[in-house]
């Protein structure tokens, strides 16, 4: 074998390893936000606001999880969903409200819906913990948002996985970990939703 069809070869090797390193690393630097977000156990307060052309919408609450699986939700306000709460335990998902004092299990054909008005599906909701298992990862340049150096990380689902996004793309904070934008993609590339972390 000639000098130069081993330098080629030695080259091919270490780009091969190169690509798998990134890829490795993207998937890491996403279990540590998954892990930075739930841990072993966490509790979370919170406010989502819902943008629209036309109208605005804020909801609070307090989220308990533990481990990578089980989670429980109970919204604070406003005053006219309080009370109402989402339990998940693995991939089964039960809804609590107080107005009718019920608790309902959600079937599978429900997991497409939106859930409590937001952009997030209850599906979204399952999966949370779940996107380090149904994606393949690729670390993309680098980014700052809000003075905040960020790794740029784009999850393209694998072939056959059960996912309704055509890709996902997350900010990642490089120092405490913290998704500071999540944009979900469609399967014809156009941006769907943008979930923004702000005042930490």
């Amino acid at each position: 074998m000639n000098k130069k069809l081993i330098s080629v070869l030695v080259l091919l090797i270490f780009f091969s390893l190169s690509a798998l390193a990134a890829e490795r690393d993207a998937k890491t630097i996403v279990r540590d936000a998954i892990d930075h977000w739930r841990g072993l156990s966490s509790v979370t307060e919170m406010t989502m606001v819902i943008h629209r052309p036309d109208w605005e919408r804020s909801m609070s609450m307090r989220a308990w999880t533990k481990g990578q699986k089980q989670s429980l939700v109970r919204i604070i306000a406003p005053k006219k969903d309080r009370g109402n709460g989402t339990l998940i335990d693995d991939n089964n998902m039960w809804s609590y409200s107080p107005k009718v004092n019920r608790v309902i299990k959600i079937p599978s054909s429900m997991m497409s819906q939106s859930w409590m008005g937001t952009d997030l599906t209850n599906d979204d909701l399952v999966r949370e913990s779940n996107k380090v298992d149904d994606f393949k990862y690729f670390l993309k340049k680098d980014t700052v948002i809000d003075n905040l150096s960020c790794y740029q990380i784009e999850l393209i689902p694998n072939e056959g996985t059960d996912v309704i996004w055509g890709k996902i793309i997350l900010f990642i904070d490089k120092v405490d970990f913290i998704t500071l934008r999540n944009e979900s993609y469609d399967e014809d590339n156009q941006l769907v939703n943008v979930l923004k972390a702000s005042m930490i």
